[in-house]
C-alpha cells in the first residue's frame, strides 16, 4: 500500500512537469522541453520514466546576441537573432554633432551612460545628424538604441520622421501607453519603441507623441516660443527580444531553479513567453532604475524579483 502511494506521488509530479513543459512549448518558440512520457506508461509501474533535458551549455551556444551597426549612411541596423530592424535618422550625417543635455535628468540618459563604459568615458555616439536648429545623436543601449534630439530654438521643426526598415511581413503600431510595438504577420512581438519624452532646459516636460505612417515613425515635440531651449527629445528602441526570449528558454523551464517561476508565470499569464513579454515591455517603457523596477513588479504581480534572481535572464532581458 505504501509503495502504491509513493508511485502515485511520482506519477503526480511527472504529470505536473509534463503539463508545464507543454504550456511552455505552446507559448515559447525554441524553448528546451522535457521529453514526453513513454507510450504505455501507467501509474502502477514501479519505475518512473526519465525526463531528459538538453544541456544548458549547448543551448547557450545558439543564443542570439544584440548587435547594432551603422550602415555607412544615416541608418542604424539592429540585429537580434534572425530579425534585423533599421532606423534612418533625419538630417545630414555630422561626425562632430553631440547631444546637449541641459535640464535632462540623468535617469533618461540610458544610451549615454552605457557608452561611457563602452568607449572608456568618451560617450561617443554611434551616429549623428544635423537639421536646421536641431541635431540628433544615437547611442547603443543594452536593449537597442537611444537617439537624443537636441532642439535649439522655436525655429526648429516640431516633427521628426524616422523611416523604419522592418523585417518582412512585420508592422509597427501605436500602443495605448504611447509606445510603438513591432509585430510579425502572426502577431509575434519583435521589438518596438518606448513611449517618447521631451524635456526643456529647465527640466520641464514638453508634450511629445509618436504616430506611425506606413513604415515611418514620427515624433512630434510640442514646444512653443516661450519654451526654455535647448529641448531634448528621445526615441529609444527596444530590439533585444530575441536575445531575451532565447535566454528565458534556457533558464525558466520545468526543471531546476526555474521550475517554480515557470509554474507561476503559466498560472498568471497562460505561458512563460507571454508573461515575460508583458514584464519586458513594462520594464523597458519606464525610465530610471526605480521606475523600471516598480513597473516590472506591478506587471508581474511581484514575480519580477524572482525572475531577475536568475543572472542570465536579468542580463539578457532587464539590464
Amino acid at each position: 500500500m505504501a509503495n502504491d502511494r509513493r508511485t502515485m506521488k511520482k506519477w503526480t509530479r511527472l504529470a505536473v512537469v509534463s503539463l508545464l513543459a507543454g504550456s511552455i512549448a505552446a507559448g515559447t518558440s525554441g524553448m528546451a522541453q522535457a521529453s514526453p512520457l513513454p507510450s504505455g506508461y501507467a501509474p502502477g509501474q514501479q519505475s518512473a520514466p526519465q525526463i531528459t533535458e538538453t544541456p544548458k551549455d549547448s543551448l547557450a551556444l545558439n543564443r542570439p546576441a544584440l548587435d547594432v551597426q551603422v550602415s555607412g549612411t544615416s541608418t542604424l541596423l539592429m540585429s537580434s537573432g534572425p530579425q534585423t530592424m533599421g532606423i534612418t535618422l533625419p538630417g545630414t550625417p555630422e561626425s562632430n554633432a553631440k547631444a546637449k543635455k541641459k535640464g535632462l535628468p540623468a535617469a533618461l540618459q540610458t544610451g549615454q551612460a552605457l557608452n561611457k563604459k563602452l568607449y572608456k568615458g568618451t560617450g561617443d555616439p554611434l551616429l549623428s545628424t544635423t537639421l536646421p536648429h536641431a541635431a540628433l545623436t544615437s547611442y547603443k543601449t543594452t536593449a537597442g538604441t537611444q537617439t537624443l534630439i537636441t532642439i535649439d530654438s522655436a525655429a526648429a521643426a516640431t516633427e521628426y520622421r524616422f523611416p523604419l526598415n522592418l523585417p518582412q511581413g512585420s508592422s509597427a503600431a501605436i500602443q495605448s501607453d504611447g509606445s510603438v510595438s513591432i509585430k510579425d504577420s502572426t502577431g509575434l512581438f519583435l521589438g518596438g519603441y518606448s513611449a517618447p519624452w521631451a524635456i526643456d532646459a529647465d527640466g520641464t516636460t514638453i508634450p511629445s507623441t509618436f504616430t506611425v505612417e506606413g513604415n515611418t515613425l514620427i515624433q512630434q515635440v510640442e514646444f512653443t516660443t516661450t519654451t526654455s531651449f535647448p529641448v531634448t527629445a528621445d526615441p529609444s528602441s527596444v530590439w533585444g527580444w530575441a536575445v531575451c526570449v532565447a535566454t528565458v528558454g534556457i533558464n525558466i523551464v520545468p526543471w531546476g531553479a526555474g521550475a517554480k517561476i515557470a509554474a507561476k508565470l503559466i498560472t498568471r499569464f497562460g505561458s512563460v513567453k507571454r508573461g515575460i513579454e508583458i514584464i519586458y515591455r513594462a520594464y523597458h517603457a519606464a525610465y530610471g532604475t526605480g521606475a523600471k523596477w516598480a513597473a516590472a513588479m506591478a506587471a508581474s504581480g511581484g514575480l519580477f524579483a524572482q525572475i531577475v534572481g536568475i543572472d542570465d535572464v536579468k542580463n539578457a532581458c532587464f539590464s
